[in-house]
């Protein structure tokens, strides 16, 4: 089988998307080729069978020359490709849908997130073939739809023995410093936290920008906080440097319900033996079990407390890690997805 795959990044420094460059990696283990196009390309090292075509958003060209160039990739490696693979964006599916289908090359969409708009019910019509997560992940009613699960990356994620340093749970969350991600709810619970004289300390992961009125707004909260001390931005962080910071953190905080997804950033702290302490629905039924399903800030307090008995703690973890491992393997996902390909 050959496969062309469209995405918005390939650069394992990407903080975001980084990911995806071992996506490619695992699809050429299973493809005879695989070319690339995306939006913009960093730092990779791929192998041979892999080519990656940019549209040229690092070198700062213009919308239309992206377009243009989009088509002439399409065009030019028409015989080289048999099917198609876009990850999230759903405008590749509307540009090269109806070429695609008319050179025969079957379409596979990869999406998760709640928003259903116009581009995507035109991309629904024109796909062959609709992956996601999780039931939350995609909103439309269609046959096409196919639950697969996440792409977990379990051997780079994994519990590593670290010497704990500081007394209290170590708290950390990862991923944009956004309001859909939740993070005025997590500074409330650590201040529910402090009112219960709770020891712990919390990290956040993501995009520190001091010009930006919400981060801003964060950093004064909490340094205006009887915990300030406590708490540190550490800023963006690649793949590999998330994935060794997290085994020394006793509770991954999420209180994301922007997307209604399964969220990778969760999955990943599982995956490295990390509990997981979530107000998402798309989490629920993972973390019932083991009472680590919130639903508002003295809950997540509760669930957190709960984990300072270091036994329940380690069961969790480890039950938590067997289920992302069982369900949400990277080398399982992808076989998985070239298979309704074939």
């Amino acid at each position: 089988m050959t496969l062309l795959i469209l995405t918005q990044s390939v650069d394992v420094n990407d903080p975001v998307l980084g990911f995806f460059v071992r996506w490619v990696e695992e699809f050429s283990k299973h493809c005879a080729r695989v070319t690339v196009i995306c939006l913009r390309e960093g730092e990779h090292t791929l192998p041979p069978n892999v080519r990656v075509l940019s549209l040229g958003k690092e070198k700062g060209t213009s919308r239309l020359s992206q377009i243009l160039m989009f088509y002439r990739h399409i065009w030019s490696e028409r015989n080289n490709y048999d099917a198609v693979f876009v990850h999230m964006n759903q405008i590749y599916v509307i540009l090269g849908g109806v070429l695609w289908r008319a050179w025969h090359k079957k379409i596979g969409l990869w999406y998760t997130h709640k928003q259903v708009g116009v581009s995507l019910r035109i991309a629904t019509h024109l796909a062959d073939i609709i992956f996601t997560a999780s039931p939350e992940s995609f909103r439309l009613r269609s046959d096409k739809v196919h639950v697969v699960g996440h792409g977990i990356d379990t051997t780079l994620f994994h519990p590593r023995l670290v010497e704990r340093k500081s007394t209290g749970l170590r708290l950390i969350t990862v991923g944009r410093i956004v309001p859909s991600k939740g993070i005025e709810t997590i500074l409330d619970v650590c201040d529910e936290l402090a009112r219960r004289k709770a020891l712990f300390s919390l990290d956040l992961v993501g995009v520190v920008d001091v010009r930006d009125s919400y981060t801003s707004r964060l950093q004064e909260r909490v340094a205006a906080s009887s915990y300030a001390d406590r708490v540190r931005f550490l800023g963006i962080r690649s793949q590999s440097e998330v994935a060794a910071l997290l085994p020394s953190y006793d509770v991954f905080v999420h209180a994301s319900r922007g997307t209604g997804s399964l969220d990778k950033a969760p999955l990943e702290a599982m995956s490295a033996g990390v509990p997981v302490v979530s107000v998402s629905e798309a989490f629920a039924s993972m973390l019932e079990p083991y009472r680590l399903a919130a639903h508002d800030v003295k809950s997540m307090a509760d669930a957190i407390e709960s984990l300072c008995d270091a036994p329940r703690r380690a069961a969790a973890a480890r039950a938590l890690r067997e289920e992302v491992v069982e369900r949400h393997e990277l080398h399982s996902l992808i076989k998985r997805l070239l298979e309704y390909y074939r």
